[in-house]
């Protein structure tokens, strides 16, 4: 199960508000309530900086970016470790290069290792700037993925049944 919560609320109202989602969906399945975890949480949190709630922010190469804290859990659920971007980003190129409003320096064409007329289109998955079209091989129950991101062809796969 995953909650998505839209809009602010403090930490009581959180861990109110899990417990809450979490029995009425035991109860609707028929299930009796136990304990439950929580697992690969994402939390934003809100400063009030010049008395308006918001982010804080840090900046690398002229970007700004949300302050995070990727944090790993021991066993028990403390905290082991934390790795935040205070002094480095934790941007990929891409990311960065989309930030910067540049082409990905990633974005690089290959050469296709099949001919266009062995496939036939069966399917196209849009993904914003990448795209995956799906192509069954004449002649063959394989099929191919290719992936274009900004119509230019940056991988290709094929798929055996």
């Amino acid at each position: 199960m995953i909650i998505k919560f839209n809009g602010t609320m403090n930490t009581e109202q959180l861990l109110k508000n899990i417990e809450t989602l979490v029995n009425e969906v035991l109860v609707r399945a028929g299930m009796e309530a136990e304990d439950f975890a929580i697992r690969d949480a994402q939390v934003g949190i809100l400063f009030n900086v010049d008395e308006e709630p918001q982010y804080l922010t840090v900046v690398h190469d002229g970007q700004p970016e949300i302050f995070t804290v990727n944090v790993k859990l021991d066993d028990n659920g403390e905290i082991d470790r934390t790795l935040d971007n205070e002094k480095e980003s934790l941007n990929d190129e891409y990311t960065k290069a989309v930030n910067r409003g540049e082409e990905s320096p990633i974005t690089k064409e290959i050469e296709s290792v099949f001919n266009d007329a062995d496939l036939e289109e069966d399917k196209v998955v849009d993904a914003g700037d990448l795209k995956e079209i799906h192509y069954k091989l004449k002649g063959s129950d394989d099929a191919v993925v290719r992936y274009y991101r900004n119509d230019i062809l940056v991988g290709e796969a094929l798929l055996k049944p």
